[in-house]
C-alpha cells in the first residue's frame, strides 16, 4: 500500500486496529483521497504520536487506556488538530444502557417540513403526520440478580415476551455482539442461571422489548455533516422461513426445552439437585401448558443485521424481498441524525431504524407495540454504533473524503477566526475594560 507524501496536503492521520485499518485504508481510498488534496496517513498506537510528524486532523478507533491518554495529552497540546472523535464522547456508546438515554421514551417528535419544501405529501395525496422517535422498553439486569427479580423488572419496565437480550458492553470485545431471544418465564429463568455464559450471555445484560418490524432494518450513517440510508435484514419471529445461519441452537432448545424442573423453580422452588448446564427429563407437556410456556424457550441469534459476506458489501438494499415495511422518510432520518449529532457530540456514527408493524392474526403471541396514532407515527432506535463499517456503503471513498474536504473547510475557517482573534484583541481587551467600568459605575 503505497501513501501519497504529504507536502501540501491536508493530513488525516488514521488510528485504527489492524483489522479495522486493513478494511478502511484501501488503495483505492488513498488515491481517491489524493486526489483531492488529502493525504492519508496510517497511525501506528505503538509510537508516541509527537513522533509520527505533521497532522491536521486524527480519524480513531483504538479502545485502549493508554492510546486515550495519549490523545487528550496530543489534543490539548494541539488544539488546531481536529479529532474525532474525542474518546470520552464515545464511552455512552460503550454501554447499551447508556447509549439510548437521548431517546428514551417518550423520546423526540420530528415534524414534516412545511410545503413546498416538501416530500411532505405521501403518494395519495394526504399529509405526512409528525413522527415520534424512541428506544424500545429496555432495562439493565445486574449480575446476580436472581429469576424472580428479574422478572419483577422486566414488568415495572412494561416488558412482555418475547424480549431480546443483549450484551451489555459495546466496546468490541468478543461478547459485545451476544444477542438472544427469550419468548418464556423458563427462558428467563435459564438466562439468569447463567446457562448462557459461555455464549457471552452472562448477566449483566440489557433486556429490550421484541418490536415486530417486518425483518426489515434500516441503517442510517453519519459522517459530520453527511448521511446515508441502507437497508439491512434484521431478526424476524414472524417468519416462518428464517435462515439457519441467524439462528444457533434453536432445535438443541426445542427438543430439551429446559434444564431444571419448571414446576418447582417457576414458584421459587428449590435448585437443589439440578446443576446448570446439565440435561434433565424434559419436564412433561401438561407443565409446559399448565406454565403456558411454548418451545423454543430461548433462541441464541447471530448478527442478523451484519453483512455475511463481502459481496453483499456496496449495496444500498439488502432487506428481504416483499418486506412491505415503509422506509423512513428523507426528513425523518436526516433529522435523527442531527438530533443525536448534537446530543452526542459525535462525528462518526450510525444508527439501526426499525417501523413497527402490527403482528398478523396469526401471530398472537407477539406484542403489538402500536404503529403509531392518528396524530403521529412511530419509530424505534434499537443501536448506535461508534465509527462502525462505512467501507460496507456504496462509493464510500467518496462519501469519507467529503468528510475530510469538511474537516479541512472547518479548519481553515477556524484559522482565519484565530488570526483575526489575535489583530483586534487589543481593541477587545479596551472594550472589556470599558464594560467593567461601565458595571462599577
Amino acid at each position: 500500500m503505497v501513501l501519497e507524501k504529504e507536502g501540501q496536503h491536508f493530513v488525516v492521520g488514521m488510528a485504527l486496529k489492524a483489522e479495522k485499518a486493513k478494511k478502511h485504508i484501501s488503495q483505492k481510498l488513498i488515491d481517491y483521497a489524493a486526489g483531492h488534496g488529502i493525504h492519508l496517513k496510517v497511525i501506528d498506537e505503538n509510537v508516541a504520536l509527537e513522533d509520527q510528524g505533521h497532522l491536521d486532523a486524527i480519524c480513531q478507533k483504538i479502545r485502549r487506556r493508554e492510546w486515550e491518554e495519549e490523545l487528550e495529552a496530543y489534543a490539548a497540546a494541539h488544539p488546531r488538530v481536529s479529532i474525532h472523535d474525542m474518546p470520552q464522547d464515545t464511552y455512552v456508546l460503550r454501554n447499551r444502557g447508556t447509549m439510548l438515554v437521548p431517546l428514551q421514551t417518550p423520546g423526540e417528535t420530528f415534524f414534516p417540513p412545511p410545503p413546498p419544501t416538501n416530500r411532505n405529501i405521501e403518494n395519495n395525496g394526504t399529509p405526512m403526520l409528525p413522527i415520534r422517535c424512541c428506544a424500545p422498553e429496555h432495562t439493565t439486569i445486574e449480575a446476580n440478580t436472581p429469576f424472580s427479580a428479574a422478572k419483577a423488572q422486566l414488568l415495572k419496565a412494561g416488558i412482555r415476551f418475547p424480549v431480546i437480550v443483549k450484551a451489555l458492553l459495546a466496546d468490541g470485545g468478543p461478547s459485545s455482539h451476544a444477542l438472544a431471544v427469550i419468548h418464556s418465564d423458563a427462558g428467563l429463568l435459564r438466562i439468569t442461571q447463567g446457562e448462557f455464559s459461555s455464549e457471552g450471555l452472562a448477566l449483566p445484560l440489557l433486556f429490550e422489548q421484541y418490536i415486530n418490524h417486518g425483518g426489515c432494518l434500516f441503517k442510517v450513517y453519519v459522517l459530520g455533516n453527511h448521511e446515508v440510508m441502507v437497508t439491512r435484514p434484521s431478526l424476524d419471529l414472524s417468519s416462518n422461513e428464517r435462515e439457519e445461519e441467524n439462528v444457533v441452537g434453536i432445535e438443541q432448545f426445542r427438543d430439551n426445552i429446559d434444564t431444571i424442573d419448571v414446576s418447582t423453580s417457576l414458584e421459587g422452588g428449590s435448585m437443589q439437585g439440578v446443576e446448570v448446564g446439565t440435561s434433565p427429563p424434559i419436564p412433561k407437556r401438561e407443565e409446559l401448558e399448565r406454565f403456558k410456556i411454548p418451545p423454543p424457550d430461548v433462541e441464541v441469534v447471530s448478527r442478523v443485521s451484519a453483512y455475511p459476506r463481502s459481496r453483499s458489501w456496496g449495496k444500498y438494499d439488502l432487506a428481504p424481498r416483499g418486506h412491505g415495511v415503509p422506509a423512513p422518510p428523507e426528513w425523518l432520518w436526516r433529522g435523527i441524525a442531527s438530533k443525536l449529532r448534537t446530543a452526542l457530540c459525535l462525528s462518526l456514527f450510525n444508527f439501526d431504524l426499525i417501523v413497527p408493524v402490527a403482528p398478523a392474526p396469526h401471530q398472537a403471541g407477539l406484542v403489538d407495540p402500536c404503529s403509531g396514532t392518528a396524530e403521529e407515527g412511530l419509530v424505534h432506535i434499537i443501536d448506535i454504533n461508534y465509527f462502525p463499517g462505512i467501507e460496507k456503503l456504496p462509493n464510500y471513498e467518496a462519501l469519507l473524503v467529503q468528510f475530510f474536504l469538511d474537516l479541512k473547510s472547518a479548519t481553515s475557517q477556524s484559522s482565519k477566526r484565530a488570526r483575526s482573534s489575535r489583530l483586534n484583541r487589543p481593541l477587545q481587551s479596551r472594550l472589556l475594560r470599558v464594560e467593567i467600568l461601565w458595571f462599577y459605575i
